[in-house]
């Protein structure tokens, strides 16, 4: 009875002391803690996903893990995304850099609508139609609503 007990204590304590933790907290470019930020842990062999987590309010993260190394991926929206290799335990404060990007012309077209209901009558619009000028004045009158040509 006395060797089962013990050997149950060890097998825990076996597994209790290969679950170990990556902690860490994520930072901004002005030291301020970054919420909602994905922590990625990767295989540092292939770059494949192992587990991860999302910072909280705080910026902290803790990812629990058997493996002694790896890769973390530090990704938030506004930011460009950040490597670190890792080891078992807390590995600090992860700046992140802004990740800007200009964007070229922006044209932003829209079109009146052509009917309208105002107060119990129906105004149709043909100078909102697109390409009205290729159209004769029988062919206008066709999309008017409750004509009959």
């Amino acid at each position: 009875m006395k060797q089962t007990l013990l050997l149950i204590i060890l097998f825990l304590f076996a597994v209790v002391a290969s679950a170990q933790d990556v902690t860490g907290r994520v930072v901004d470019e002005k030291a301020q803690p970054l919420p909602f930020a994905n922590v990625a842990l990767l295989n540092s062999a292939d770059s494949t996903f192992v587990t991860g987590a999302v910072t909280r309010d705080d910026g902290t993260f803790a990812i629990a893990t058997n493996r002694t190394d790896g890769l973390l991926r530090v990704t938030s929206v506004g930011y460009a995304d950040k490597f670190v290799r890792v080891k078992h335990g807390n590995v600090g404060d992860i700046a992140m850099s802004p990740d800007v990007m200009a964007l070229g012309e922006v044209v932003v077209k829209g079109y009146r609508p052509i009917i309208k209901q105002e107060l119990g009558k129906t105004i149709f619009d043909i100078k909102n139609m697109p390409k009205i000028e290729a159209l004769r004045a029988a062919d206008v009158m066709k999309f008017a609503p409750g004509v009959v040509v």
